[in-house]
């Protein structure tokens, strides 16, 4: 900036309902992650983990992820879970956050969004701060130890787990 290096920076719009307005999209609803909070334990209270951007303050599709996570093991919350969520999306934006070291943006500093167009929760990344900033073992799942959905997804099969190394 003006002659002096300030350091790598990115520039992501505001992910708010003009941001999918603008985009041809109408949110249904869209929680931000905060304060560390957003593991989607089933010990963890949603509104502790996340503020609700756009849609209902009851946020009951957000405790529904999170009940069906606790007992994802199963087959049929397997097929819960790939109804409620899209895994290829998820397993992209794990990915992606692995190759750039977002460490923030796993249990913090994301969106989980449902539109009318996708109605399954993706994911959007926001504040990457902290893009760049740590090292750790590429591939070996740590980064998602403190995100159950992250977790479940890069340990509970092994064909995700390839699918994400693919994408990785």
């Amino acid at each position: 900036l003006n002659g002096e290096y300030a350091g790598l920076f990115l520039l992501q719009e505001l992910s708010d309902r003009a941001y999918f307005e603008g985009r041809g999209a109408a949110p249904g609803v869209l929680y931000q992650a905060k304060r560390a909070s957003g593991t989607l334990d089933c010990d963890t209270a949603t509104d502790a983990g996340f503020a609700v951007r756009v849609g209902s303050a009851q946020s009951a599709d957000l405790a529904g992820l999170v009940g069906i996570l606790a007992d994802v093991p199963t087959a049929s919350n397997w097929a819960k879970l790939d109804g409620l969520v899209d895994i290829s999306q998820v397993l992209r934006y794990m990915a992606v956050s692995s190759f750039i070291d977002n460490t923030d943006g796993i249990d913090n500093n994301y969106f989980l969004v449902r539109t009318q167009q996708q109605p399954r929760f993706r994911v959007l990344p926001w504040d990457l701060d902290r893009t760049f900033s740590e090292s750790h073992r590429e591939g070996d799942g740590t980064l998602f130890v403190n995100n159950v959905l992250m977790s479940r997804l890069f340990q509970g099969r092994s064909r995700l787990g390839s699918v994400y190394h693919d994408y990785l």
